[in-house]
């Protein structure tokens, strides 16, 4: 009979074998543990976050949507004395998908279409209290520069070096608006709308936005609109209500985040 080759070792196989299954059981194990741990505790709590919509300041306001800088000021030193610490859409973001923190008190502070006001009355009022906000830009209404500025809603809008100059500073993130300020669910071609917008901010800035604000509040519960902003880049998106917004990880749709419209004082 030949010689038994030394290299086999079928005892040595057989605990090697016994040792996969039981590494194998055990990490299923701890799995079954942590599902029911989870289980038991419920699913992650709810927490709002209030997140504001302004649009322009002026000292005559001639519409709803338009406010005093004294009232937009009012408001954000009530902000800041009841604690509130404003935040990002992308840390909301962050927020529900991975559970990262935010401040106990936080809100969003937010201004659509990209008026010129925002950066000549709230710039230096968000210097003074310490917050930022979020500028969703309209961009076919923003020109090149100050001699050829154009107008948005009948108001002076921003400009291209200005809106970087505003990113620039920090106080300010950029988000899209779309290009006219259509009815997404009504015009002819939502995508170039959407995506035509994304692509003016980088092209400008250098910066791609993660964040779209629905013109008109409108077309954020149709699918496919839904569908346009996320294949364009952005990870939330803005629409109108009249309740804070409930974050709950795994839960809250972040392209269908509620803003609250800061009416007018009477």
């Amino acid at each position: 009979m030949e010689e038994q080759d030394k290299d086999f070792a079928p005892e040595k196989d057989a605990m090697t074998l016994h040792a996969r299954y039981a590494w194998i059981a055990a990490a299923g194990l701890a799995a079954l543990l942590c599902a029911a741990a989870w289980f038991m505790a419920g699913p992650p709590a709810w927490r709002t976050a209030p997140i504001y919509m302004f649009h322009r300041l002026d000292a005559q306001p001639r519409d709803k949507w338009t406010l005093t800088p004294a009232d937009f000021e009012r408001r954000i030193a009530a902000l800041r004395d009841a604690g509130y610490t404003s935040v990002t859409p992308a840390e909301i973001v962050r927020h529900l998908r991975f559970g990262a923190r935010l401040p106990r008190k936080a809100c969003v502070i937010t201004f659509d279409d990209g008026n010129a006001s925002v950066l000549r009355e709230a710039a230096p009022i968000l210097e003074r209290y310490g917050f930022r906000a979020v500028v969703y830009l309209v961009t076919g209404a923003l020109a090149e520069s100050g001699a050829a500025r154009g107008e948005i809603e009948g108001a002076p809008a921003l400009t291209w070096p200005e809106v970087c100059a505003m990113r620039a500073s920090g106080r300010f993130v950029l988000g899209g608006h779309s290009v006219h300020h259509l009815h997404l669910d009504r015009c002819a071609d939502p995508e170039a709308e959407i995506r035509g917008c994304a692509e003016a901010i980088e092209r400008h800035t250098g910066v791609r936005p993660d964040s779209f604000a629905y013109p008109y509040g409108a077309a954020a519960e149709q699918p496919a609109i839904r569908k346009l902003i996320r294949e364009a880049g952005f990870t939330s998106a803005m629409t109108v209500a009249d309740h804070p917004a409930k974050l709950r990880r795994l839960f809250t749709d972040p392209l269908r985040l509620p803003r609250v419209w800061a009416v007018p004082d009477q």
